[in-house]
């Protein structure tokens, strides 16, 4: 009878197992750097005859959706914030990177691109934070201006050594905003699934490349604040230069 009963539960047990096949997950991992360093908040960098930090960086992404080699679309979220500003306070932080997870259907092939937009849809910019529950990253007021009529996209900010003498006295703020500063990409990617059955897609966004105008850095001292769709200059580079400063790893 206990021999029995043994293997009775023994083929339960198996029976079990079998049944508990893994789920697919999407991991996306996105890393913020400066000129290839890992850019932790607060530490200095440098910028021409100078120095700056930043004290805040993060945007919104939208839209975010995985294609695989037949063409089928396996979209993962409608919006998340990024948020370095939180995220990047230490080097082992900046380092990890800033991690988000999907459970998906298994895809009918291969993984072959990442979709996703950086701020939020022209439909999705005719709304309001009021207009979602507290759990919506779009629900924070102060991602929102009314003067625009527009979610803010992105926020970058920080403080300037002017004199190069030590002070970082000059704080610059440059923020992105209004459905022309919306930018969307489709990434080609090469990952496969990992014996948990989690894909892997490492993207990386230097600040530094941020900055680039006109064969040059972008001049701080002169406009150092800029959050305002009557001086387009600012918002357009940073919108523009995402194109070279996000790629994946």
């Amino acid at each position: 009878m206990n021999k029995l009963m043994f293997g009775l539960v023994l083929c339960t047990l198996m029976l079990a197992s079998c049944g508990d096949e893994k789920p697919y997950k999407a991991e996306i991992v996105i890393n913020a750097v400066y000129d290839g360093e890992p850019l932790v908040m607060f530490n200095e960098f440098a910028y021409d005859d100078t120095e700056l930090f930043f004290s805040r960086l993060d945007f919104f992404m939208n839209s975010i959706t995985l294609k695989d080699a037949n063409g089928a679309s396996i979209p993962l979220s409608e919006v998340e914030f990024v948020d370095f500003t939180e995220g990047n306070k230490t080097l082992e932080d900046a380092t990890e990177g800033i991690r988000f997870s999907f459970d998906i259907d298994k895809p009918s092939a291969d993984l072959e691109s990442l979709s996703f937009g950086i701020g939020v849809d022209a439909e999705t910019n005719t709304s309001k934070p009021a207009d979602y529950p507290s759990s919506n990253p779009l629900s924070q007021t102060g991602y929102y201006w009314d003067v625009w009529t527009s979610f803010i996209f992105m926020k970058l900010q920080g403080q300037f050594d002017e004199n190069a003498d030590g002070a970082f006295a000059l704080q610059f703020l440059f923020h992105t905003g209004t459905d022309d500063q919306h930018r969307n990409f489709d990434l080609p990617i090469n990952v496969e699934f990992d014996s948990d059955n989690v894909a892997t897609i490492e993207l990386e966004i230097d600040y530094k490349k941020m900055y680039e105008i006109d064969g040059g850095l972008y001049n701080i001292r002169e406009t150092p604040v800029n959050h305002s769709p009557m001086n387009p200059i600012p918002m357009l580079m940073l919108s523009n230069n995402l194109s070279k400063a996000l790629t994946v790893k």
